[in-house]
């Protein structure tokens, strides 16, 4: 869009969006997205942390996909440590077929807004989705396991027993202003979904063993709400910098620079979550271990 017909709007709209395909839809946006969606799982809970409006349909551009999926390693044998949940689920979601109450119970609070000088709202959603894990002895369960395991877009040829993957939405409207251009209002969504392994049934377990699974899991899910915070954390980041961007001496600086910032956040995002599964050994160091 040119200088010209920048000036001619008093109003204009640039979106940046995740997706899983290129094609072009419309003008000055950009996007990223998770590189691979797990097949439907058997349950889904959709846990809200923060009701706001839809996601905007306004046109977009969709380029090169970005992966942001951080599975769970649990191939290491280890000795599980308990982590302690440290809050209490406000939701809970549990897998009708398991008989471990509490196991797929999840509670990841919504960061403070920011201070901001221009309004940017902020919506955010949670999925917990579940897949199916048979057998009741530890080898049945391990080999069921193994079946199911996912891969790591970061680590080629590695796979884990859990994931989170995050979809970050960012929209603005900029306006021309004495100043030159600057903008006008804005909008962050981010969508993030955990998925866990959850058994079939605990018929025929042996105590201990369900004992083990059950505290694997458990701390799973604690690794995994850790990707969660982190993803909600880069996204309230965003918004504070979105709100926060000086003005520049014309609409078409405005709209690289603000671009600029979508590919900054959004990389320093997967960074830190990147940074999180080397310091934790992908849950190695939280107890996420089986068997």
């Amino acid at each position: 869009m040119s200088g010209n017909s920048s000036r001619a709007m008093p109003i204009i709209v640039a979106v940046l969006a995740l997706c899983c395909c290129a094609q072009v839809f419309g003008t000055l946006a950009i996007v990223g997205y998770v590189i691979g969606n797990p097949a439907p799982p058997d349950f889904v809970a959709i846990i809200p942390t923060e009701t706001a409006t839809a996601i905007s349909t306004r046109p977009r551009i969709i380029p090169t996909a970005a992966p942001n999926l951080f599975p769970t390693n649990t191939r290491v044998i280890a000795p599980p440590t308990a982590i302690p949940r440290g809050e209490t689920p406000t939701q809970r979601a549990t897998n009708p077929a398991s008989t471990a109450g509490g196991l797929y119970d999840i509670f990841i609070p919504t960061p403070t807004a920011p201070a901001m000088a221009y309004p940017v709202d902020f919506k955010s959603a949670t999925t917990l989705a579940t897949y199916t894990v048979t057998g009741n002895t530890l080898t049945a369960i391990s080999d069921s396991l193994e079946k199911n395991a996912m891969p790591d877009p970061h680590e080629p040829g590695s796979r884990y027993y859990a994931r989170t993957n995050w979809f970050i939405q960012g929209e603005w409207f900029w306006k021309p202003t004495a100043r030159g251009c600057e903008m006008d209002r804005g909008t962050v969504s981010i969508a993030i979904t955990i998925t866990l392994p959850a058994l079939k049934t605990t018929a025929g377990l042996a105590p201990d063993l369900l004992k083990r699974w059950n505290s694997f899991v458990s701390n799973t899910s604690v690794h995994e709400q850790g990707h969660a915070r982190l993803a909600l954390q880069g996204a309230r980041d965003y918004q504070r910098n979105l709100g926060n961007f000086p003005p520049a001496a014309n609409c078409d600086l405005l709209q690289n620079q603000l671009r600029d910032l979508y590919n900054r956040d959004f990389d320093a995002i997967d960074r830190v979550n990147v940074e999180y599964d080397k310091d934790t050994q992908h849950g190695l160091t939280q107890g996420a271990v089986f068997p």
